[in-house]
């Protein structure tokens, strides 16, 4: 058997739960600290307090951990989504609602935004994988976009509803990149602003 294909360990004891979410958390750390290429798995170990062979118990290497941190940055994302959702229900104003969801999005990218990126440059192996891996919080969004598109269907201009969600999905990712990638050098409230007016103009009548 090779090392990729041994068996890793799930922790059922107490003490053993406790080292697997002190390498887990020690390392987030560090990647959000020093990025994905400066960090190695025996530094995690020093730093979680345990040996060097209880982190290779638990996982095969560093892209495994940081694959690990990644699914549940996403499970923390839909949980984020779920609950935006249950406060846009009672909420009328398409604007409002429009910059809640924007907000929600610049809510992930303060908190996980780095790791996305460390992502993107240096974890995953293919387009088709980094595809696949936001599918899921592409899928979320997207969603309550429509709900929200086919709540307002008397004020709308537009025809195509799934084409327009996808088009204002897209619109609010180039923007939040754009503001927490401090990509230019415009203030980040006036970049909001004009999106959700242009938003509003294209989506209403």
């Amino acid at each position: 058997m090779s090392e990729n294909e041994r068996e890793i360990r799930i922790p059922s004891q107490k003490r053993s739960i406790a080292k697997k979410k002190a390498i887990i958390a020690v390392a987030k750390n560090m990647f959000l600290e020093q990025g994905y290429i400066a960090v190695n798995s025996n530094e995690i170990a020093k730093r979680a307090g345990v040996a060097v062979g209880t982190l290779y118990a638990y996982f095969n290497d560093k892209r495994e951990i940081f694959l690990y941190i990644m699914e549940d940055c996403n499970v923390q994302f839909r949980e984020l989504c779920k609950k935006t959702h249950a406060q846009l229900q009672i909420d009328n104003d398409p604007r409002a609602v429009i910059e809640r969801i924007f907000d929600t999005l610049m809510e992930a990218l303060s908190v996980y935004g780095n790791l996305f990126r460390e992502y993107i440059n240096y974890v995953a192996n293919t387009t088709e994988e980094k595809r696949a891996f936001f599918a899921e919080q592409n899928k979320i969004i997207f969603q309550i976009l429509m709900e929200m598109l086919n709540a307002w269907d008397d004020k709308l201009r537009i025809t195509n509803k799934e084409v327009a969600a996808l088009i204002v999905l897209e619109w609010c990712f180039t923007v939040t990149d754009l503001i927490s990638g401090k990509r230019h050098p415009i203030p980040a409230e006036v970049l909001k602003h004009e999106m959700l007016d242009s938003i509003c103009r294209y989506l209403f009548h």
